[in-house]
C-alpha cells in the first residue's frame, strides 16, 4: 500500500525531479550570523543523484504539553557537485489547529550555506527568509505566510559546502514551530 505522502512524492516528481533539473545560478548565501535574508524561489534548483530521501512524521504540542497539530516532513540530501545538499518540505495535516510559521535545522556549523526554494516541484507555501545563529549551527527559515492545515510548504534548500565524501547523519534536529510556543521536534539529515 502507498502512503499519501509517497503519492505526492511520486505526484510532485521530487526524486525524478532533482535528479534531472540543473543547478541554479543564484541562491540566497546565509552568513554567520544573520537574520532575515529574503530567499530566492528558482525552477530548476540544485539538482543531482539523491543520496536518500525519508518521510518524517511529526507533532506539534504547546506549551502546557497539549497536542495541537501534526504533520509531515519530506527531508532528502542530493549530491550536487561533490557538495551536500539538505531539502525539506513540510506538510500541515489537515487534522492540525495550528499553522506552521517557520522551522529551524540544526547541525550546520562548520559549513557554509546558501539557501533557497523550488517553484517547480509542488507546494503553495514559499519561504521568505533564512538566517543563522551566531555559531552558525542553527539555520531558521521563515514561510511567506503561515503553512495551514491541508497544505505543503515548497521544497527548501540548504546547498552546504559539506563535502559529499563525508557523509551525513541522521543526528540532525529539525523544528516545525507554530508561533514562538508550539513545536513539533524531528531527528533529521545533517552533515558529518
Amino acid at each position: 500500500m502507498i502512503s499519501n505522502i509517497q503519492k505526492q512524492i511520486r505526484r510532485l516528481g521530487l526524486i525524478a525531479g532533482l535528479a534531472a533539473l540543473a543547478a541554479p545560478s543564484f541562491a540566497a548565501v546565509l552568513p554567520i550570523p544573520v537574520a532575515g535574508v529574503p530567499l530566492p524561489g528558482v525552477a530548476g534548483g540544485p539538482a543531482g543523484p539523491v543520496l536518500n530521501s525519508v518521510t518524517r512524521n511529526f507533532w506539534i504540542e504547546n506549551a502546557a504539553g497539549v497536542l495541537v497539530g501534526r504533520g509531515r516532513m519530506v527531508d532528502t540530501v542530493v549530491n550536487v557537485g561533490g557538495r551536500q545538499v539538505f531539502y525539506s518540505q513540510f506538510y500541515n495535516d489537515v487534522a492540525s489547529t495550528v499553522s506552521i510559521t517557520h522551522f529551524t535545522r540544526d547541525n550546520f556549523q562548520v559549513y557554509g550555506i546558501d539557501a533557497g526554494y523550488r517553484t517547480d516541484l509542488g507546494g503553495t507555501v514559499a519561504a521568505a527568509t533564512g538566517g543563522r545563529s551566531a555559531g552558525g549551527g542553527l539555520v531558521r527559515i521563515d514561510f511567506a505566510v503561515p503553512l495551514a492545515p491541508g497544505q505543503w510548504s515548497r521544497p527548501v534548500y540548504l546547498r552546504t559546502t559539506a563535502p559529499v565524501a563525508l557523509g551525513f547523519t541522521n543526528n540532525g534536529e529539525t523544528i516545525a514551530y507554530s508561533g514562538i510556543v508550539a513545536r513539533g521536534y524531528l531527528d533529521t539529515f545533517e552533515p558529518n
